[in-house]
């Protein structure tokens, strides 16, 4: 019920969802207000008529209808019957309900709100999620953070060879995977030219971002490519190079250090090609010297001035010397070891680095003594680089020869004309 403005007017609404029943129901409440106004309104004239008519009643009874009591009294109810019907006519019903519009569903104004309500919901969740995950989610802010241009992006490897340990550039040299870090290899080359840097330690923010493969892989594709490339395992608390060379138990680094064989005897030098079908190139060897005996304290081991030295003596001996150290920021090893070589490259993983961790990497790379060449994103999408590389990918058939180009011109001698002077 509604009270228009500047008129003594009443207004019923009634919402169903019946619309014959809406208009009934208005009506009755408007008809129902008006009798209820009216038995408010002459309900004292009533009680007062009432007990005016019960005391003309007992005069009747007594035979007193001659006094002047009685003539006063029938005076008196019916003044009151006159003001009881004048009480009822103040209030009518004006118009009775005829029809009804529909009010809800508004699906044009539920939609616009509908709308403007998801978008403030989703920037607010957008804003808040955003200051919730602080995983870095592109290489962009990685550069921006370090300061450091980017030297490759490295897919992740397949699952098959996850599972045993084994390297894309032994495995698949000339799938798509692989590729990655030949052009890796490349952007080193040109970093690396002016610098001149032959031991160069590869380090990462926290452990599992894909260092030790990244390294491994490298040395191999350098390797390959006919360079005299050491990989030495110096992740004395998690070594795992050995696992990917298959040197599990073997001497290496830390008996060198000791003095129990020299360091020559310490690397062990494996063909670049390792599961490849082409015979071995005899200048296609790598060589890697992994951990060997763990040492009881591996801080002390490497702060030792011996591990300092035998870099040095494998930098005589090869032209890289590729240092897979431990990660930068959770023990003190990879600022030791920073001392000691020429340059760092930092491996990050999108989608697992914090932003935290990243500028806390950022200010102990600044805090290093060696030169930073740049850094190296794992664990980046390649499928567009994939289906790129498959489809310029040679063939063994057109490689030996014997392909359909081949094939062609054998079979039509006739039509193969060079025109020269």
């Amino acid at each position: 019920m509604t009270v228009d403005d500047n008129r003594d007017l009443l207004r019923f609404t009634v919402r169903d969802r019946s619309e014959p029943l809406a208009v009934r129901l208005a009506t009755a409440y408007a008809r129902e207000f008006l009798s209820y106004r009216s038995q408010f309104e002459t309900a004292a004239i009533r009680r007062v008529r009432a007990s005016v008519r019960a005391r003309i009643q007992g005069l009747v009874r007594s035979g007193d209808q001659r006094s002047s009591l009685y003539t006063t009294l029938v005076n008196k109810d019916e003044q009151l019957a006159t003001l009881q019907a004048l009480g009822t006519s103040n209030a009518f019903l004006v118009s009775a309900a005829s029809a009804a519009e529909q009010v809800e569903p508004r699906p044009l104004r539920n939609g616009v709100l509908g709308i403007g309500l998801g978008l403030f919901l989703g920037i607010l969740l957008a804003f808040l999620w955003d200051m919730v995950d602080t995983r870095v989610r592109s290489d962009d802010e990685i550069a921006s953070t370090l300061r450091l241009p980017l030297l490759g992006r490295v897919p992740p490897p397949p699952r098959r060879l996850r599972a045993k340990d084994e390297l894309v550039m032994a495995a698949d040299p000339e799938g798509a995977h692989a590729e990655a870090f030949r052009l890796l290899r490349t952007n080193l080359a040109f970093v690396n030219l002016e610098l001149g840097a032959k031991t160069i330690m590869f380090t990462s923010a926290e452990p599992g971002e894909g260092k030790s493969t990244t390294v491994a892989n490298l040395a191999l594709a350098l390797a390959q490519e006919g360079r005299r490339v050491i990989v030495v395992d110096l992740d004395v608390r998690r070594p795992f190079l050995a696992r990917f060379f298959r040197l599990e138990n073997r001497i290496g680094l830390t008996d060198a250090a000791l003095g129990r064989v020299s360091l020559a005897r310490a690397v062990a030098e494996v063909p670049a090609s390792l599961a490849r079908r082409e015979p071995d190139d005899a200048h296609q060897v790598l060589g890697v010297l992994p951990l060997g005996t763990p040492p009881p304290n591996p801080a002390d081991f490497v702060g030792n001035r011996a591990v300092g030295t035998l870099i040095q003596e494998l930098a005589d001996m090869a032209e890289l010397v590729l240092i897979d150290a431990p990660p930068l920021l959770h023990v003190g090893d990879a600022m030791l070891l920073s001392g000691h070589v020429d340059a760092m490259i930092a491996v990050t993983r999108v989608g697992a680095l914090r932003r935290p961790a990243l500028r806390e990497l950022h200010r102990a790379l600044q805090l290093a003594p060696a030169s930073k060449l740049g850094f190296v994103v794992t664990g980046s999408d390649s499928d567009i680089a994939s289906s790129y590389y498959a489809s310029y990918r040679p063939t063994h058939s057109a490689v030996a020869g014997n392909g359909r180009l081949s094939r062609f011109f054998r079979s039509r001698p006739g039509r193969a004309r060079v025109r020269g002077r």
